[in-house]
């Protein structure tokens, strides 16, 4: 069976989702699980809000679930870093709007699926939910975190490719969202970028680092020449 990587395999998810008749669409990945009333939760907090496109869980460590891995976020689009908040506001509110909501576990309405469509499959794996929820927003839809509701979620392995995806990817959202900066300016945060991913593999070592070094560079060798989708080793 071929490969449609993360944002693939949730599109055909949804695919045979919208043949039902149904408001939302819940998605969720393969290594977390939910707790009983999270479901519940998270329609009950987006039934009192208006324009809600997507609603997300609080993502809780599956070996420790008072740590939290993820609670909304944003993303610097003169940058394309995202940042993800590791703790709750103090609020007693049951829906936070955010900028950026996790694709590890996303309640997504039906009719904004219907009108500005699912994943953007150019981004394979890494930064497409960043991208749906950008690209959400624009069209007017809102986004949010229901703090009540948690999912638990063992999160990813140290792996080289995780670092092609990320790089590619990473330039690919500045290039979709981010305003073009002139020419000088614009290699300097290319340069930064690469810099910062090399400095993190090496003071990290979250995988082996020669590797690492070398899907640094496939991701944005790839970038360039405009390679979306799975990573082909050319």
């Amino acid at each position: 069976a071929k490969n449609h990587g993360f944002s693939g395999g949730m599109n055909r998810g949804i695919e045979k989702a919208l043949e039902k008749s149904t408001d939302w669409i819940f998605l969720l990945n393969n290594d977390a699980a939910l707790e009983k009333t999270t479901l519940r939760t998270l329609l009950e907090a987006t039934a009192g809000q208006c324009g809600v496109a997507i609603a997300s869980p609080v993502i809780r460590m599956i070996h420790d679930p008072a740590e939290i891995q993820v609670a909304g976020g944003y993303v610097n689009l003169s940058t394309g870093r995202i940042k993800h908040s590791h703790q709750l506001p103090e609020s007693s509110k049951t829906w936070i709007p955010v900028q950026l909501a996790s694709g590890c576990a996303m309640l997504i309405a039906t009719d904004c699926l219907k009108k500005w469509g699912g994943f953007d499959e150019r981004y394979f794996a890494y930064f497409e939910d960043a991208e749906i929820c950008l690209r959400y927003q624009k069209e007017g839809g809102r986004v949010g975190i229901v703090p009540g509701a948690s999912v638990l979620h063992e999160g990813g392995k140290g792996d080289p490719i995780r670092f092609y995806y990320n790089v590619r990817n990473h330039f690919l959202i500045l290039k979709d969202y981010a305003t073009d900066l002139v020419p000088p300016l614009a290699q300097l945060r290319t340069l930064a970028i690469v810099l910062r991913y090399l400095a993190f593999l090496v003071l990290q070592r979250p995988c082996p680092v020669v590797p690492g070094i070398a899907m640094i560079w496939h991701g944005y060798r790839d970038y360039r020449k405009a390679r979306w989708g799975r990573f082909e080793a050319k």
